[in-house]
């Protein structure tokens, strides 16, 4: 009888949490398999409803790592804490000969379990004792003192990042004032060590870590996907989300307010949008100005929620289904979850038949996603809006869909307008003077 071996991986991909995790939840059941969570938010205690956690009933299902153990005031802990944490238990679970399932919302950490990285600016430098925002001695300067001061030490890196990101901006002053070269040199080193190996076309990658490992991308319906985000939203509100986002809000707030909330747990969606109406005492919440907050918040939250996922899906297309290298590229088979009447055999049965045949060794009965490839366009360029008073933009995206954006048609029509207003006037003042 022929021992299958069932130590491969799956990871599952997507922008709606529920759907990954009925998905995880199926697929650990069938197989016996174990979950690991790779969201940078659920790793922290607390916020189970803002983080999309799996319910105490559901992590009964499989055992579930790397969840729900962090002290929220924690900062120290990276990507490569998770990586090494993370590569622990895969091993363990290869040795027992059982499935790994990998679903979570921070598609990096995902990256870092799949690929030996030789280097990659998005995620952070090797942590080290100078890495804690305490013992930083430029922690308590502005974001813009910090970023005059990174133009001054590593002007390319500055070049790369957008003036109000504190975040990227204190970890380049750390690798900068940790003693060692610049981020930049740092990269550019790296980068042409990737370009004289074999595979000069990895994005910086390099092989997949493991042989047996496969993406199922649950997608859906643009229009279909924004419906369920909002929808969601309002479903979280019923289930409890402000109660949990208030008692957070009074143990955490002022002890963090000096700090700010660009790290860790506080960065999570729906923390800072419902800061002003928290911020009102009690007895105010239920007047007409608690009130405006609260729906202001509530929309906001839905809107950030939808960016969200559409910047999680870029992601996806962009690092993920882009990667040059054919031999080490993810094979990533998209699951259509647009209609949920047909979940079991649009999303459920067409992931077990794609499992079973890596399992089996058989013909898989589906194709992966062939290679979205967008026109290439350089992440990292750096652009100015005069019409928006000097506004920095990072990236050629970015700046299209700023320029396609209505607080810029707004100003740009003023402008016009003022320009056009200006022109008559002089030409009414020479009229006059004739």
């Amino acid at each position: 009888m022929k021992c299958i071996n069932k130590s491969m991986i799956v990871t599952i991909l997507g922008a709606t949490a529920s759907g990954k995790t009925k998905l995880s939840l199926g697929l650990a059941e069938r197989y016996a398999a174990e979950i690991i969570s790779a969201d940078s938010m659920q790793i922290y205690k607390g916020l189970d409803i803002a983080t999309a956690k799996a319910t105490p009933d559901e992590m009964k299902t499989a055992p579930h790592h790397l969840i729900d153990f962090l002290d929220p005031q924690c900062e120290t802990f990276t990507v490569q804490d998770f990586k090494r944490q993370s590569l622990g238990i895969i091993e363990d679970l290869r040795k027992r000969n059982k499935m790994t399932v990998i679903v979570g919302g921070t598609n990096y950490y995902i990256e870092s379990l799949l690929w030996n990285f030789t280097v990659d600016s998005a995620m952070e430098v090797e942590k080290s004792d100078a890495n804690s925002d305490e013992n930083f001695k430029f922690t308590s300067e502005t974001t813009a003192v910090l970023y005059e001061k990174l133009r001054t030490l590593d002007k390319a890196t500055a070049e790369k990042l957008h003036p109000n990101n504190r975040r990227k901006i204190l970890t380049a002053l750390r690798h900068v004032e940790s003693g060692q070269r610049s981020l930049s040199e740092e990269i550019l080193d790296q980068h042409a060590s990737v370009a004289s190996d074999e595979f000069s076309n990895s994005l910086l990658r390099g092989k997949l870590r493991f042989p047996n490992c496969i993406g199922l991308m649950i997608d859906c319906k643009p229009d279909v996907l924004e419906t369920r985000i909002r929808n969601r939203v309002e479903k979280m509100i019923s289930e409890g989300l402000l109660r949990e986002l208030e008692d957070f809000h009074s143990k955490y707030y002022e002890k963090r307010r000096e700090k700010g909330f660009e790290t860790g747990i506080f960065q999570v969606l729906g923390f800072k949008e419902f800061e002003k109406y928290f911020s009102l005492p009690i007895e105010e919440r239920q007047t007409k100005t608690g009130l405006k907050f609260y729906n202001e918040a509530v929309e906001l939250l839905k809107q950030r929620s939808v960016r969200y996922s559409k910047a999680q899906l870029k992601w996806i297309n962009k690092r993920i289904l882009r990667h040059g290298d054919p031999e080490n590229r993810l094979k990533v088979f998209r699951l259509d979850s647009s209609d949920l009447e047909h979940w079991s055999e649009n999303v459920h049965q067409k992931a077990v038949e794609i499992v079973d045949s890596f399992l089996n060794g058989t013909e898989c009965p589906h194709l992966p996603i062939e290679e979205l490839f967008e026109e290439k366009t350089d992440p990292h360029k750096r652009f100015v809006c005069d019409i928006c008073d000097g506004k920095v933009v990072i990236g050629e995206i970015c700046f299209h869909e700023h320029l396609k954006g209505k607080a810029h048609k707004a100003k740009s029509r003023k402008r016009k307008l003022a320009a056009e207003k200006e022109t008559l006037n002089a030409l009414t003042e020479k009229s006059d003077n004739l």
